[in-house]
């Protein structure tokens, strides 16, 4: 077995934020570790379903290049995380094609509070079965695989990842975030029903059509959102769009169904629209490039509107 790790490499997390003595719980794992080490010394790595078995609340997983499975349920392929403050670490990053490939679905459970997913590829499911957040994903890839949302409370964020076709879905509960940002990122679908949602994009190359069949709120900034009928139908919800191309695969414009909204830059076909009330415009938007699990208390206390909602975030993000 090639050592894996090195000097330089033990200086882990500076790329999201997570240095290693952030944890009081840190394993290394390879595909050709030893299932009878801990994984606690990185030269002699173990698997990677012997590290999660022992992951506890503060665990960092580092994954070395190579392909993994945990598989320990609800299917053959799933990786279930219920402690506290889990991250998954792949040490060269999700789309070189010397990375750690997590081929399972990822389940994060109800009350969880902060896991991260960081430089892997996941062409699995991510589902958050009501975890209080944040759920960080970081510089990873795939080209399969969905995010499901059951009964979201907390953020989830999708940061600088190249996920192809890979859909969002939330349903349930009321409230909670979905952030997507980074400029090389191209996602699929986002369906929302949950009420009272926020969905915030800033800086993403394109996603595909946004439903929102409940109410909630649409922020975003720098977009492509592409379908051939109708980009963006959300009706109930608030929408903010600055500097946005609502259209086709081959861009031409399409109409779109929006309830009170703020268009700033908005490339779209009026014909066929449908649009609520409109707001005037802005002077300056800033993006967020953090939200945390509530921002203003807005599953509580739900926006007004887009300037409300946009004041919360700055504010809940004084250094954005």
């Amino acid at each position: 077995m090639t050592d894996s790790y090195n000097q330089n490499n033990i200086n882990l997390g500076s790329e999201d934020g997570a240095p290693l003595g952030e944890y009081t719980n840190a394993f290394f794992v390879d595909p050709q570790g030893n299932p009878a080490a801990n994984g606690r010394d990185p030269a002699i790595p173990t698997t990677f379903a012997n590290a999660m078995s022992q992951v506890v609340d503060s665990s960092l997983v580092v994954l070395a290049p190579g392909t993994y499975s945990d598989g320990d349920g609800p299917g053959a392929g799933t990786t279930t995380i219920s402690a506290n403050t889990v991250t998954l670490f792949g040490m060269q990053g999700g789309g070189t094609a010397a990375s750690a490939i997590l081929t399972d679905d990822v389940v994060i459970n109800a009350g969880v509070s902060e896991t991260r997913l960081s430089g892997l590829q996941l062409p699995g499911d991510i589902t958050d079965n009501g975890a209080t957040g944040p759920i960080s994903i970081v510089e990873c890839s795939a080209a399969s695989g969905d995010l499901v949302r059951n009964s979201p409370i907390g953020l989830m964020a999708v940061i600088g990842c190249d996920f192809l076709a890979k859909s969002y879905t939330s349903s349930g509960g009321n409230g909670g975030v979905f952030t997507l940002s980074g400029g090389s990122t191209r996602f699929g679908t986002i369906t929302n029903s949950t009420p009272n949602h926020v969905l915030s994009i800033f800086s993403v190359q394109r996603t595909d059509k946004i439903t929102f069949t409940s109410t909630g709120t649409i922020l975003a900034q720098l977009l492509n959102i592409l379908d051939g009928a109708r980009p963006i139908d959300a009706p109930s919800a608030v929408v903010s769009l600055v500097d946005v191309t609502v259209g086709d695969s081959a861009g031409v414009p399409r109409p779109v169904t929006v309830g009170t909204h703020l268009f700033q830059q908005v490339t779209y076909e009026p014909a066929g629209s449908v649009l609520g009330t409109a707001l005037g415009f802005l002077t300056y938007f800033t993006g967020i490039g953090y939200i945390p699990a509530d921002p203003g208390n807005w599953a509580a206390t739900p926006p007004d509107n887009i300037a409300d909602a946009i004041d919360r975030l700055i504010a809940a993000n004084p250094g954005a």
